[in-house]
């Protein structure tokens, strides 16, 4: 009886040992583990700040012109009344005149991949110039030289069939100019 009252004793010992430590050391396991991920994600935003810091002090550190200049190549905001009064502008000072002037939205563009996020806005700008060659050449070398990214897409000529003048023409441009917002 001694015998098994002792095992009796040792196995109900260790049974309670066994159900209670066992969810304990679970629990400070699970415990320990988030500690850890809490701590390397306090890890990761102290290095985050660190490079915010950095690129702060890189902002800062630019040359207030060269900001200017690089906010009139990539403007925030895409300001179409602006666009259309420079290029306006540029045609008018090589005796052209600028028609049909057409600026396709941000949503009525179709994305290539639906996935891929862009850091820009991209505005597809198209215009009709009329006048005749050499001013066209000219009106686009002023563009050219202008701050404002321009990617040309397409030029078509046309003879203006209402001009009584063969030497004008319609000259249809299509270009993608950026925005940052």
């Amino acid at each position: 009886m001694k015998n098994s009252t002792a095992t009796l004793i040792i196995i109900l010992s260790l049974g309670i040992g066994f159900f209670y430590t066992y969810p304990s050391y679970k629990k400070i396991e699970s415990v320990s583990l988030e500690k850890k991920t809490f701590s390397d994600a306090l890890n990761d935003a102290k290095e985050l700040k660190e490079l915010q810091n950095n690129l702060i002090s890189q902002y800062k550190s630019l040359n207030q012109t060269d900001l200017e200049n690089l906010k009139k190549v990539v403007p925030e905001f895409f300001d179409g009344e602006s666009l259309v009064a420079i290029i306006n502008s540029i045609a008018s000072s090589h005796s052209m005149r600028l028609s049909e002037v057409s600026i396709l939205k941000d949503n009525d563009r179709i994305a290539s991949d639906p996935n891929k996020v862009d850091i820009y806005k991209t505005k597809e700008i198209s215009f009709v110039l009329k006048g005749d060659y050499k001013n066209f050449i000219l009106s686009l070398q002023n563009m050219e030289k202008s701050m404002l990214i321009m990617d040309l897409k397409k030029i078509s000529i046309k003879k203006d069939q209402r001009s009584l003048d063969q030497n004008i023409l319609d000259f249809e441009v299509k270009f993608n100019t950026y925005s940052i917002r």
